[in-house]
């Protein structure tokens, strides 16, 4: 029973990774941002970062995320999405080699997607203040930056400041993430994250992206992997337990720095509603699996991540 449910769940975690021809599409956008910004003074850098960096991206709803290092100081998080926002204007003009309505967004956010301002490319061809349409095909995020002060950055590793969902500024060391993944990865977790990222981008929840793969993380150092259906179980039940509390970021250059569920208190509260019921349906799937009733367990997977997961 759990090896026929093992080989669904891999059926179903290639079917929603990206394809080849949207990770091109992605990357050709990346590099056309990459060029113009290369053309402003203030920005010192860029850096490649979240799903598609990691690895975890979901094909048609995972943003190609890049960090934007300015110079100077941290200031609020609105003024330095404009000063990024400013700086790749041209490419939302034709007459300047724009890409196109509707192509790409800027947000402000921190690795996760909660909670985002974004500035999105409007049909007029310009930068305009407003979240992307949902309903449009994901495109490039660019994160504003910072270089971390010199009391964070002391120990090693290139380390920036950026905004979390709260705008609040965190310092993150770049690839950290990315390493600790490789490292504690046993060929399950990249998929287990994609699956848990899957049905946040399915229900449409108001969550951070970032967070929800720490939380993966903390259930894998916890607990030796067992099935994808338990961990997923697990993993489930642990958020609905902790009402999304704020976790400790180990892959931080800041001790316990907090990683937040979302932007605000509200925010996290209306996650919790989402959460709870995908805990129920994963507990109800894991005890139907122990009975040996495919039926029960296929009809609670296709309710957690729509009529598209494969039958058993």
């Amino acid at each position: 029973m759990l090896e026929n449910i093992e080989s669904v769940f891999r059926s179903f975690d290639e079917s929603i990774r990206a394809s080849t021809d949207e990770k091109e599409r992605l990357v050709q956008l990346r590099n056309r941002a990459v060029d113009v910004l290369a053309t402003e003074p203030r920005v010192l850098r860029v850096v490649d970062a979240g799903s598609y960096r990691h690895g975890t991206e979901v094909g048609q709803h995972s943003w190609f995320d890049v960090l934007v290092v300015l110079s100077g100081k941290p200031t609020s998080a609105a003024k330095a999405s404009e000063l990024v926002a400013a700086a790749v204007a041209p490419l939302g003009d034709p007459e300047t080699g724009g890409i196109g309505p509707g192509a790409t967004g800027l947000g402000y956010a921190g690795l996760g997607d909660a909670g985002l301002d974004e500035i999105a490319l409007g049909g007029a061809g310009r930068w305009a203040v407003g979240a992307a349409p949902d309903d449009g095909p994901p495109g490039l995020r660019l994160i504003p930056a910072f270089e971390a002060p010199s009391s964070i950055s002391a120990a090693g590793g290139d380390v920036v400041v950026l905004a979390d969902p709260a705008k609040r500024w965190v310092a993150t060391r770049i690839g950290a993430r990315e390493t600790l993944l490789s490292r504690i990865d046993d060929d399950g977790l990249r998929p287990l994250i994609r699956l848990v990222l899957a049905w946040k981008h399915r229900v449409r929840a108001s969550m951070s992206s970032y967070y929800l793969e720490t939380a993966v993380i903390r259930q894998a150092l916890q607990q030796p992997s067992f099935s994808v259906l338990w961990d997923l179980c697990w993993t489930f039940e642990q958020l609905a337990a902790d009402d999304l509390m704020t976790l400790t970021d180990i892959s931080s250059p800041v001790p316990r720095q907090g990683v937040r569920a979302a932007a605000s208190l509200a925010r996290r509260i209306e996650g919790g509603y989402l959460v709870e019921p995908a805990a129920a349906l994963l507990r109800s799937a894991v005890n139907a699996s122990i009975d040996g009733d495919n039926t029960i367990v296929g009809d609670r997977l296709r309710a957690l991540f729509g009529p598209q997961f494969p039958a058993l």
